[in-house]
């Protein structure tokens, strides 16, 4: 992962280039039901959960129905298949009903969004450096969410190339449908029912949605902080909204949004921007900015964020800035902003060289593999750091290859999903950062392949994708994004109870789905029944 950048005397303005230098490999195969699904004359249609990939041309699975549960305040995803069985389907459009509890408790159709997901071609892929999983096969791999209703407007989306709905179906070809349940913050506890129905010229089918609220509601922020660039766009709120909905924490986040993403959406951090010039393969760095000018910056910061500085980028073979990352320390701490540099910790920079006891590094970021080496060769670094108040943060770039998940588009959901929650939390890592969002090839649409030499990465770089060929401004999402967004919940329900003081037991629960670095679940039928083990858990501590 490598950032690379400069930013203007203005926080409105940033423009930031990338290289990029490493990153990890992981597993996890989804399997969908091999039974098609009943249907003549029509849709065939079945419903598969929100952790699995369907292709053009999977064969259907068997199940019309889908049982799903979730806490207040949380998303819960689940799809819609929709087959073309021997003859085209046209004019398809999907709808749900309002689901209807507890002593007739509504949770209104509003709350399920509904996206076509747009299939990326991959070309090439990604390399295989060894290790429990390969890339997986297959050209094509639904990925960008097209929104049924533009959340800027209320209405369908207009004027865009590629519609969402209506849609057609060719023979013999299938297209999934994402939806997304967002759970009330006031939803009473219990069972809700509702219904989905396919329309088209050639017929309908329909469906039962099932959705059990468990009795305790998320925090309106996430407890794991982050740091995901934008890398294209700039001053963009649609965008920086669009990461907060999913958990995640823009970088950068313009300052005059800033008050609103906190009350709406728990924004909690914010990177100030400057940049050294100091990264893989480059030990060089610029001199820091004076305390005055950070300082006028912080100024046009939300005083409740926490700020910080992404300095340098994986420069743990460069022995020879250690003075300078000092020097930058300094002035930054001065200006009340932590420092934050991918790299793995040292002891020449547990002192900033003030002579207050802060360190050099506030917070420090590695690669799972990184964290795993300090960990076993190494372990008291990462006690000295944190016993100096350090965060320790984790990301991914490319493919590392080993035990590490990986991100690119042809590797499962679970990799996705797993580093930021369970694999962070059974590992004490309190944030996540990925190089981009947003680093798109000509037409992204099409396919994005970021090439390092001769090797190829799908995906690298691009979670989000332009709203303009959809008829939307701004981004819209992947399913990428929507996976992360998971793991980020799973992360909080490991953490409420930490903070109920039952940190242990829920370690001992999320054994199975993530117990170190290098034993983690391939499976989503485990991270699914860990998740409902926690959620009773949490509930039992009400």
């Amino acid at each position: 992962m490598c950032r690379r950048g400069s930013r203007a005397d203005t926080p409105s303005v940033r423009a930031r280039r990338a290289l990029i230098g490493s990153t990890l490999a992981a597993l996890f195969v989804s399997v969908l039901p091999e039974v098609p699904a009943a249907g003549a004359g029509g849709p065939v249609v079945w419903v598969f959960g929100g952790m699995e990939r369907i292709h053009p041309t999977s064969v259907p699975g068997a199940s019309t129905d889908i049982a799903m549960a979730a806490a207040r305040g949380e998303y819960e995803p689940f799809q819609i298949g929709v087959r073309a069985e021997g003859a085209p389907l046209t004019n398809v459009d999907v709808a749900v009903s309002d689901l209807v509890g507890p002593g007739g408790a509504v949770i209104l159709a509003a709350n399920l969004t509904l996206y076509r997901e747009h299939f990326i071609e991959v070309g090439h892929h990604s390399p295989y450096w060894g290790g429990p999983v390969e890339p997986l096969k297959g050209r094509w791999f639904p990925d960008a969410l097209t929104p049924f209703v533009d959340p800027a407007t209320g209405l369908p989306p207009s004027g865009g190339a590629i519609p969402a709905a209506p849609f057609d179906v060719e023979a013999d070809h299938d297209q999934p449908v994402w939806v997304d349940v967002l759970v009330p913050r006031d939803a009473i506890a219990g069972g809700y029912v509702g219904t989905y129905t396919v329309t088209s010229d050639q017929g309908s089918a329909s469906g039962r949605v099932d959705l059990t609220v468990w009795d305790f509601t998320l925090p309106v922020g996430p407890s794991e902080d982050s740091s995901f660039l934008l890398q294209r766009i700039e001053n963009s709120k649609q965008a920086e909204e669009l990461l907060l909905r999913y958990g995640i924490m823009p970088d950068p986040v313009t300052p005059e949004n800033q008050a609103g993403f906190v009350d709406a959406y728990g924004l909690r951090s914010a990177d100030l921007g400057f940049w050294s010039g100091a990264y893989y393969g480059n030990c060089s760095m610029d001199r820091p900015p004076s305390v005055g000018t950070i300082r006028r910056f912080v100024g046009w910061q939300d005083p409740r964020l926490r700020l910080y500085n992404y300095t340098a980028d994986e420069v743990s073979g460069c022995p020879s800035l250690y003075g300078e990352l000092r020097a930058w320390a300094r002035n930054l701490h001065e200006a009340g902003v932590d420092q934050l540099v991918t790299m793995v910790p040292v002891p020449e920079l547990f002192h900033d060289g003030s002579g207050t006891g802060r360190t050099a590094v506030d917070i420090w970021v590695m690669l799972p593999e990184q964290l795993d080496r300090v960990g076993r060769a190494s372990p008291s670094l990462l006690v000295r750091a944190r016993g100096k108040g350090n965060d320790i943060w984790s990301y991914v770039a490319l493919v590392q290859g080993g035990f590490q998940p990986s991100w690119e588009l042809d590797y499962p959901p679970a990799d996705y999903r797993i580093l930021p929650g369970f694999l962070n939390q059974a590992e004490n890592v309190t944030g996540v950062l990925y190089w981009a969002v947003d680093y798109w090839s000509a037409d992204p649409w099409t396919g994005n392949e970021y090439r390092s030499g001769r090797w190829h990465y799908p995906g690298e770089g691009v979670l989000v994708y332009p709203g303009e060929p959809v008829g939307v401004q701004g981004v819209v999402p992947s399913m990428r994004l929507a996976w992360i967004r998971e793991g980020i919940e799973d992360y909080e329900y490991v953490q409420i109870l930490r903070d109920r003081g039952l940190g242990a037991e829920a370690l001992s629960v999320i054994e199975p789905a993530a117990a170190t670095w290098r034993q983690w679940t391939q499976d989503s039928a485990v991270i699914q029944a860990v998740r409902a083990d926690l959620a009773a858990a949490i509930v039992a501590s009400n």
